[in-house]
């Protein structure tokens, strides 16, 4: 059975097409190329082609391929896909030997799983066939020549037998000039197939020459890249011990920094005590004359705005002033419901009083043992 793949490749085409393939899956597997200029089909009419590969190991193919109307017909044979791997292959199209363009893909050559173990080679069956068709019009020649010595042999001396002779060896002589011009046709074909063999063995040897000069490139990278890493890791070792003696420095800074601040607190916890020991004895003495002068004021204020409580005038609320004594106007808007506390001390019994209205919402207030009315937010 033949299975063939058709492919289509423009001989201006820069990008490479891909044909996946299976190592050993020859005989019957088919490449049907369609080539193209710039999308126009190539005539292929009076030409003929070869198909051309480099394998990954290295070694060459350069076979004929058959032309069937606009197509090449590329066959895979098993030298062709005997090397796992991506091969570079090309299509070259050929007038009288001397080559006229050429389209390339690659072949995606998967692993088999069972090997058949067919060694990888070159293979240049374009120039076994040169050499063989050179060698059948040698012998196509070397045939024409016996039969015309032989049928000069055979003359008999008449005019008719040596008319008849000599027609014999004119015809010898014209099939060995045929044959001498197709052994030399066959041999200017397998001169062309030795010169393509060599520009495929330079490409594969370029080639191996790129690998080669890219795989110590690599290598040389990796080398630099080792050393950078020692260098790295070193930094790294030198960073960490640094950075252990910043630590151990650090703590021994935060251990005596905590002590001059115990220091430090305990120094400041004295000094305030002895302030606040003489500051004590100066606001005692302070507070006796001081509240005996707040007792007075406060019974005096707090007759005074009992008699004089909050009015309203003018749509605002008017507080007394015991200072100024007269009413002073707060600026605040009276809506009709007492959003403040007022206070008054009853003059018949001396206790303070703070009266709020049913919506207030405002401080508390209370009275200290030593008689100071304080708020409470």
């Amino acid at each position: 059975m033949k299975y063939t793949q058709e492919l289509t490749l423009d001989i201006y085409g820069v990008a490479y097409q891909y044909i996946n393939t299976k190592q050993y899956d020859n005989n019957a597997r088919y490449i049907k190329v369609s080539i193209t200029a710039d999308g126009t089909p190539v005539q292929l009419d009076g030409l003929e082609a070869h198909v051309r590969a480099l394998k990954p190991d290295g070694h060459s193919v350069d076979n004929p391929a058959e032309i069937s109307g606009n197509a090449v017909i590329v066959e895979l044979t098993e030298q062709i896909l005997a090397c796992e791997g991506v091969t570079l292959a090309d299509v070259v199209l050929l007038k009288d030997g001397k080559v006229l363009s050429s389209v390339s893909f690659f072949l995606e050559v998967g692993k088999a799983p069972v090997g058949q173990n067919i060694e990888s080679k070159d293979e240049f069956k374009v120039m076994t066939q040169a050499t063989e068709d050179a060698r059948n019009a040698t012998e196509e020649a070397k045939d024409a020549t016996q039969n015309a010595n032989d049928a000069a042999g055979k003359a008999d001396g008449s005019s008719e037998a040596a008319d008849k002779a000599e027609a014999a060896r004119a015809k010898a002589e014209e099939d060995r000039v045929e044959a001498e011009n197709k052994r030399v046709q066959a041999e200017q074909g397998r001169a062309t197939a030795e010169q393509n063999r060599e520009t495929a063995e330079n490409e594969r040897s370029q080639t191996e020459d790129q690998r080669k000069t890219a795989e110590q490139e690599r290598a040389d990278a990796e080398a630099q890249r080792d050393e950078n890493e020692t260098a790295r890791q070193k930094a790294e070792d030198d960073r960490n011990t640094a950075e252990q003696k910043r630590v151990e420095a650090e703590g021994k800074r935060v251990q005596a920094e905590e002590g001059r601040v115990t220091a430090e607190n305990e120094r400041v916890t004295a000094e305030e005590e002895r302030v606040r020991e003489h500051n004590t004895v100066m606001e005692e003495a302070k507070d006796a004359t001081d509240a005996a002068n707040d007792a007075a004021a406060a019974a005096f204020g707090a007759a005074d705005m009992a008699t004089h409580p909050p009015i309203i005038k003018n749509g605002t609320w008017w507080q007394w002033n015991i200072e100024a004594q007269e009413y002073q106007d707060t600026g605040e808007s009276a809506r009709g419901n007492v959003l403040f506390a007022t206070f008054f001390v009853n003059p018949a019994d001396g206790i303070l009083y703070m009266n709020t209205d049913t919506e207030y919402n405002g401080p508390d207030f209370r009275l200290t043992d030593d008689g100071f009315l304080e708020v409470v937010i």
